[in-house]
């Protein structure tokens, strides 16, 4: 009974100093993993797939900085073991609005930079891949829960046409991001 009233009183103790107004921090850096959905000309063919993300932001004012995301996709066939895939580089303004005292953080960014789409075929063991234009944006919601690290979720589309083939995906993520000065 004792250590349940002294864990009890620890997670509400941690819990109000969570809850206090954090310093405001002008950037960060984090990772982010989620399901991608394809929205190109092979939605019909592959099963949802995985996306991962390291994502960075600086403000140089209160509202608008800059942003920076690598990313990658990974989707399997319905039919076979082969599988397509997306990853890249892109940079683009970024847009934070703070709710609650800069406790919840609100990010925008429209992105542009360089893709790779891959395919690789299985029963070849080959694989072709090919750089194209890409084009996206990233919503996503930051809980700045400590002082030095947030949480996030957000939504992701990402536009890429490499070899001719449209590779767009729509992704759903959680991540943990660094804050820094």
């Amino acid at each position: 009974m004792k250590k349940s009233l002294s864990l009890i009183a620890l997670i509400l103790l941690i819990g109000v100093a969570a809850s206090q107004a954090q310093e405001p921090r002008k950037g960060y850096v984090g990772l982010g993993v989620g399901a991608a959905f394809l929205t190109g000309d092979l939605k019909d063919d592959c099963n949802t797939g995985v996306q991962f993300g390291v994502d960075f932001g600086y403000r140089f004012t209160k509202n608008v900085g800059i942003s920076a995301m690598m990313f990658g996709t990974n989707f399997k066939s319905k039919h076979n073991d082969n599988s397509i895939g997306l990853s890249g580089f892109m940079v683009g303004p970024l847009l934070t609005t703070a709710i609650e005292s800069g406790k919840v953080e609100f990010d925008l960014k429209p992105l542009i930079g360089l893709c790779q789409g891959m395919l690789y075929i299985k029963n070849a063991d080959t694989e072709r891949s090919d750089m194209a234009f890409s084009a996206g944006a990233d919503a996503r919601i930051r809980w700045n829960c400590w002082d030095r690290v947030s949480l996030s979720g957000g939504v992701n589309y990402f536009y890429g046409k490499p070899e001719d083939v449209d590779l767009s995906s729509f992704g759903i993520t959680v991540g943990v991001n660094y804050r820094f000065k």
